[in-house]
């Protein structure tokens, strides 16, 4: 039958149509008795390609490591591929190609953000939306705002009021916060009557609505807050860390945290106790400048810059009006306007 190539090659373009090594490689275990092997060689080499955006004539397309064109130059931009895909853009519009310059997301958007969890948002006349790998529609475009995939959940807006939809579009927890961040290990943190707390992805109220911002726990198990100006830390069970009474917290580097009172400063552990008592002068560059890096601290005693480490040790003097960041064992001092 006329028809069975073409059957066979529509299944191969559903496996391929994001053309990765892995994907061919799938398909050829999945149709063993697939008939057009050589095609599907000459691919596998296309998949291998590393392939880098090239401009010629205003125009940008993609050549491989050794410089030959691969993709005709015809893009107002191109970015580098990701896992088989790369953005490129056209008279306005947005979309994706593959390793042979075939459509995958097709280029009708005002706006492609990258995959997340193998979802993309995509925006098109002031709606946005998300496709998937192959670029077929998954979440109609129907929403004002549809962030990132994590958890299996996105946020999402409509009215200016937040919720937050699965990969179909679906409603998982209703559309009642004014402000809304994305799901990061497993809780977001969401704003209600002007106030912020923390939901699971069962929508699940885990941090009342109590602070006047909460960060979130993207860097670990634990959130600075702040409540009438007033700065502390939480845990992801809501439970309070350390006291909301302080004038700034930073956040955790090297297992401590910067705090600052009444023009002192010193550092906090997890715990919340008092690692490295206030006993440096904090200034307007401290709340800045003053968490640790790579396990070193700038402090400041007398007027004078110095470093400290975890433990408290002095391990640069504090004797400079400044001093940069630790790099390669050595870091940049300024004495007497002088760098050195």
């Amino acid at each position: 039958s006329p028809n069975v190539p073409q059957a066979w090659r529509r299944i191969y373009g559903i496996y391929t149509k994001e053309l990765t090594v892995a994907n061919v490689t799938r398909f050829l275990k999945d149709w063993p008795t697939y008939p057009y092997l050589t095609e599907v060689m000459d691919d596998l080499k296309v998949a291998s390609l590393t392939l880098l955006p090239f401009r010629h004539e205003g125009k940008w397309g993609f050549v491989d490591d050794s410089g030959t064109p691969r993709i005709e130059a015809k893009y107002d931009f191109a970015e580098p591929f990701q896992h088989g895909q790369a953005e490129v853009g056209l008279n306005g519009l947005v979309g994706t190609v593959n390793k042979l310059g075939n459509p995958v997301v097709p280029i009708q958007y005002a706006n492609v953000l990258d995959f997340h969890e193998g979802i993309a948002m995509v925006e098109a006349n002031e709606h946005e939306g998300a496709v998937d790998r192959n670029g077929n529609v998954v979440v109609p475009l129907e929403f004002e705002e549809v962030g990132e995939f994590d958890d299996g959940l996105a946020l999402a807006s409509k009215g200016g009021i937040y919720g937050y939809i699965n990969e179909k579009g679906a409603t998982v927890i209703p559309f009642t916060y004014e402000k809304a961040m994305r799901f990061n290990k497993g809780l977001a943190v969401v704003a209600k009557d002007e106030l912020s707390g923390v939901v699971d992805v069962k929508g699940s109220v885990v941090v009342p609505f109590k602070y006047d911002w909460v960060e979130g726990f993207g860097n670990g198990l634990l959130s600075r807050v702040r409540k009438d100006g007033m700065m502390g830390v939480i845990d992801r069970f809501g439970e309070v860390v350390l006291a909301v009474e302080h004038d700034h917290v930073g956040g955790y580097n090297s297992g401590l945290a910067l705090v600052v009172d009444k023009g002192k400063c010193g550092y906090v552990d997890g715990t919340g106790a008092f690692k490295i008592p206030q006993r440096y002068e904090a200034n307007a560059l401290t709340v800045n400048n003053g968490d640790f890096h790579n396990g070193l601290a700038r402090v400041l005693s007398a007027g004078k810059m110095g470093m400290i480490d975890t433990a408290g040790t002095r391990v640069v003097l504090a004797a400079y009006n400044d001093i940069g960041l630790m790099a390669n064992n050595a870091a940049p001092k300024k004495k007497k306007n002088k760098w050195g």
